[in-house]
């Protein structure tokens, strides 16, 4: 098998796992036994068999048959490689406290798979089979498809038929379980596009801005800018019909971080000027013509049970962790709140707000331990800093993603998704994957450099 054909398989499983994480098109295969019941069959209960796996198998195959040639890098790169290992480590051994070890089993098993993609993308970026822009365009194109699909449901305030890739099939205004938003005594939709949740899609939208804001802004030619701004419009209506709190707050504090980012880049005036008001344009246009729904939304009170709710997962999370530093087991908090009443004791009576802590560092720490949070955050701020404490000044592409990673983060003081629903996982996890892969981009080079000024001394 050429190395040419290595690399290319590397490279198209890599892309397609990217251009598929909202695709959630999966086969049940049982459910556990659990304490547990939701309004429908989920993740939370049940193990899946996802399309995407088939990808993570086909990138898995193609980084193997090119393992010979990574063993060099790899020893360049100890620090990621121990950050990640110690997360695994950490949370294969809070299966021991897990008293429902066969999810907490599935639910390390999504883990380690999810840190493998991520893994597989550092690679592939590291060593040549992925360029850089290539998985941004990947991202990208998706986000836009999925701003179509939300469009679409909120337009029709129903599912549109696309079951085969994810969509859930019993989307509907009053359908219990599924998030709406009530405007002048109506409910409307949230849209989903094929994810579980109109936050998971908020999300992964605000990863599609980005990743298109960035395309735009670099392209040289004027196809690729049109393609990119028309993403852009789809992917901001699309953020509006979420009606996520949350994504907007993310969104806006991404935008602007980034645009922070340019400074220094070599981004034109005028091309920097076209971005704005193309942004400004399509807020503009798609806030007036839905103000009606917008406005109950964005107005914010502490004393409705969306965000009350939080405060009090928050307070059910520190205390779990104040009594078992160790960790209940990854996969397990929602089942030990239940089991242990925490949900009754904190006033949490609802069947709907039986959910696990919507705050993935308190999350984490309750599954894996003080410990496992500690290792997590040891991931990210390798990922963050390694390649600017090697390299210095961080590239565009640099900046970009880690705005991504960024605003994930600030996602994660919300919700759980990053940590316990399989897309969220996947975006977490690419976005590491391609920020790891960038700090190591240079590393042949600076090597070469090195052995140069050797031979020279």
């Amino acid at each position: 098998m050429s190395d040419t054909f290595r690399t290319q398989w590397l490279r198209v499983a890599l892309l397609a796992l990217a251009f598929s994480i909202p695709l959630g098109t999966k086969k049940f295969l049982f459910s556990f036994t659990t304490p547990f019941s939701n309004f429908y069959t989920s993740e939370y209960t049940a193990a899946f068999l996802f399309a995407v796996d088939a990808l993570l198998i086909l990138g898995v195959a193609g980084s193997f048959f090119m393992f010979p040639k990574l063993r060099d890098a790899m020893r360049d790169t100890r620090a990621p490689f121990l950050a990640l290992s110690a997360l695994l480590l950490l949370s294969a051994l809070s299966l021991w406290f897990a008293p429902y070890l066969s999810f907490g089993v599935y639910a390390f098993t999504r883990l380690f798979g999810a840190v493998i993609v991520g893994v597989l993308m550092w690679i592939g970026i590291r060593n040549g089979a992925v360029t850089p822009r290539e998985p941004m365009g990947a991202l990208g194109t998706s986000a836009a498809l999925q701003a179509v699909i939300a469009l679409f449901q909120f337009g029709l305030q129903k599912s549109v038929g696309l079951w085969w890739l994810g969509e859930t099939v019993a989307l509907g205004p009053e359908t219990p379980g599924i998030a709406n938003v009530i405007a002048n005594g109506v409910p409307f939709l949230r849209a989903y596009g094929t994810l579980p949740h109109a936050n998971i899609l908020a999300g992964f939208l605000v990863l599609g801005v980005l990743a298109l804001s960035y395309l735009f802004l670099t392209s040289e030619r004027m196809k690729a800018r049109y393609m990119a701004a028309t993403g852009l419009v789809l992917v901001v209506g699309g953020l509006v019909v979420t009606f996520s709190r949350s994504g907007w707050i993310v969104a806006a504090c991404a935008l602007a971080l980034f645009a922070l980012a340019l400074y220094g880049r070599g981004i034109t005036f005028w091309r920097t000027v076209s971005w704005v008001l193309i942004m400004a344009c399509a807020a503009a246009m798609f806030l007036a013509s839905l103000w009606f729904v917008v406005m109950p939304r964005a107005d914010l009170n502490v004393d409705e049970s969306p965000v009350r709710d939080r405060w009090v997962m928050n307070e059910m999370g520190l205390a779990l962790i104040a009594e078992r530093p160790e960790g209940v087991g990854i996969g397990n908090q929602l089942f030990v709140s239940y089991d242990e009443g925490a949900f009754h004791k904190f006033g949490l009576t609802a069947r709907g707000q039986w959910q696990p802590i919507h705050n993935i560092y308190l999350l984490i720490a309750a599954e894996t331990g003080v410990l496992g949070l500690v290792a997590f955050l040891a991931c990210i701020g390798v990922a963050i800093f390694w390649g600017r404490r090697r390299f210095g000044e961080w590239s565009m592409e640099m900046r970009t993603v880690v705005v991504m990673l960024l605003s994930l983060l600030l996602f994660g003081l919300f919700d759980h998704f990053l940590w316990d629903l399989h897309a969220g996982r996947l975006m977490l996890w690419v976005v590491l994957g391609i920020l790891l892969g960038l700090g190591s981009l240079r590393l042949p080079r600076m090597d070469d450099a090195i052995r140069a000024h050797r031979s020279t001394v």
